[in-house]
């Protein structure tokens, strides 16, 4: 152990360096006052300020007396760090004549005492090095982040069980630097999970309950458990859901949703169905229609079945590291009122659903980045379709819900008592369906594979369990899908504007040429404003993206079109 000894007019210093010989904990001595232990960096004037600020408030102690002598400190520890640099040594000679103060003494004996405590600890790191710990808590087992205020509210009840009080926030400090260093570099690696996971061909649900249980999907049917196999986390928009029961219908969720159709029931139940499978893929799920079709009370029975959340209606990010951010804390994402989808949020949900990462600068940081990829069920609303491109209409489920008139509309009140009665027979019919999903998915043969196909796969094998005719679901999927393409070519002028061509006449069979062809051929069917608005691409390449992205099966058979290549000079 490193210690340093220092006097500097009235102030006796032991100093711990901790990596770098400028950072590390100081003890700071002053006549007739508490010894006050914190840590600093004696290189940034704010760390020196902020110790004697802190101390101030603590032990009482002079902060303008203290910021002096941390200055000289600070100057007296350069000095000596750049002489035994000169002579080959780290960070200079060790003073060991010195006898540790009773502070310091007692200050060390805390923090063995604290890293003691997590010997009870199952300690790990998860595959992106992320140091963790499973502790006992009363009667049952918590896994969280070494670093987070959970384990640490753990570690100072155990420390105040043992010794009746409260250890110094730097003792607590420096013993979670200890037991990440154990996690990381002695414990092994494990992934853990964010409410649902899945683990020899069984998926978990996380209950987020007070005894921290969870419900066994099997094959054969499921079971609430006190300790799965799996490594689940809680993040603080958890909320609970309630124990399954086994006597439900997927047909007790029809009353809560407000659906015209079959078709647009299946779907929804679908969804829901899907956002169980632990590899997805999950589809979008947009959710349309005018004010007053309870859009947004949708959307809130729906998150409540797959991943309750203290806030569960979002407003839409501002960048990818919102989005990312949201996906780190939430299995289901929700996001209300959408009026517009930009296009760069358009390709995060397509990564979301069917899996890619984000990566952005790590914050406080030039030269690092923090990489996210998470695969999420997430659910959009707005008053007008808002997923307009065709990358992520091919991962979507659109289904437009009905205006609600002043007699059919009842009391919120009511409404959610008689949803949370409801709950557990919903959730136990869903927990079934997932059983049958597990049971029959590797039978599944699907006639005509969907950009979804995993997706529909998963569904197609829980038709049994859900109660519907073999096909059912297929059925309903195709036929979203082909309304959504043709509201897409309904919506994009250039689309409107290639079905122009192709009836004027002009065009027998295919017609085929460069996108600088198309793109002079095409100005003819469409008027000058729209050629001068953003909607209209002014360059063939544009044009080219333009086209790729059309929901290419409905007009490749129609145009066939060559990327225009600039000639070189």
């Amino acid at each position: 152990m490193n210690i340093k000894f220092y006097e500097e007019g009235n102030f006796f210093f032991e100093f711990m360096p901790h990596g770098s010989p400028f950072e590390g904990t100081l003890v700071a001595r002053y006549p007739e006052h508490e010894a006050y232990i914190d840590s600093v960096s004696l290189t940034k004037a704010s760390s020196r300020n902020e110790y004697a600020k802190r101390a101030h408030e603590e032990c009482g102690i002079s902060r303008q007396a203290l910021k002096k002598a941390l200055n000289a400190l600070a100057s007296k520890r350069h000095e000596e760090v750049s002489a035994a640099a000169q002579a080959g040594e780290e960070t200079g000679p060790e003073d060991g004549r010195r006898e540790l103060s009773e502070e310091l003494k007692g200050f060390l004996a805390d923090v063995d005492l604290l890293v003691h405590h997590a010997e009870d600890a199952e300690l790990f790191h998860t595959p992106d090095g992320k140091p963790h710990a499973t502790f006992q808590v009363d009667t049952h087992e918590e896994t969280r982040p070494v670093e987070s205020r959970r384990f640490e509210l753990y570690l100072r009840k155990r420390y105040f069980e043992d010794k009746g009080g409260a250890p110094k926030a730097q003792a607590v400090k420096d013993a979670v630097e200890t037991i990440s260093a154990r996690a990381m570099f002695g414990g092994p690696e494990k992934p853990v999970f964010l409410r649902i996971a899945g683990h020899d061909g069984a998926v978990y649900v996380d209950l987020c309950d007070d005894a921290w249980e969870a419900v066994e999907i099997t094959a054969e049917g499921y079971t609430v458990m006190a300790k799965p196999p799996v490594k689940f986390v809680r993040k603080s928009n958890s909320a609970p859901l309630p124990y399954p029961v086994a006597e439900g219908s997927i047909e007790d969720l029809r009353s809560f949703l407000n659906v015209e159709t079959d078709e647009d029931f299946r779907l929804i139940a679908s969804w829901l169905v899907g956002a169980f499978n632990p590899g997805g893929p999950y589809p979008v799920l947009e959710l349309n229609g005018q004010q007053g079709s309870a859009k947004s009370t949708t959307v809130r029975v729906l998150v409540s079945l797959v991943d309750p959340a203290n806030v569960p209606l979002r407003a839409p990010p501002r960048e990818e590291r919102d989005l990312a951010v949201a996906a780190s804390g939430s299995w289901c994402l929700a996001f209300d009122n959408l009026s517009y989808l930009p296009a760069w949020l358009s390709d995060a949900l397509c990564r979301l659903s069917t899996g890619g990462g984000f990566g952005t600068r790590t914050l406080y940081s030039n030269d690092q980045e923090t990489l996210f990829d998470f695969k999420r069920p997430a659910i959009l609303n707005g008053i007008n379709q808002v997923g307009l491109r065709g990358d992520l209409q091919e991962r979507s489920l659109i289904v437009e819900l009905p205006p609600i008139f002043s007699a059919g509309r009842r009391r919120e009140r009511e409404f959610w008592a008689h949803f949370e009665a409801t709950r557990p027979q919903i959730l136990g019919a869903l927990f079934n369906a997932v059983s049958g999903a597990l049971r029959s998915v590797d039978d599944v043969s699907l006639e005509e594979s969907p950009r979804m196909a995993d997706f529909a796969a998963w569904v197609t094998a829980a038709e049994g369990s859900l109660g519907w005719e073999t096909g059912a679901f297929m059925a309903a999927y195709a036929e979203n899908r082909e309304q959504a393409i043709r509201a897409l070519l309904e919506a994009d002028p250039v689309a409107v504007a290639v079905m122009k061509l192709l009836m004027s006449g002009r065009v027998k069979g295919q017609w085929e040429g460069t996108s600088e062809d198309l793109l002079e051929d095409l100005s003819f069917y469409t008027d000058d404003d729209v050629k001068r608005s953003r909607a209209w691409p002014k360059a063939p390449n544009k044009l080219s993206e333009r086209m790729n992205r059309l929901a290419p099966k409905s007009t490749e058979k129609f145009v066939k079109h060559r990327p225009h290549r600039p000639r070189s000079h």
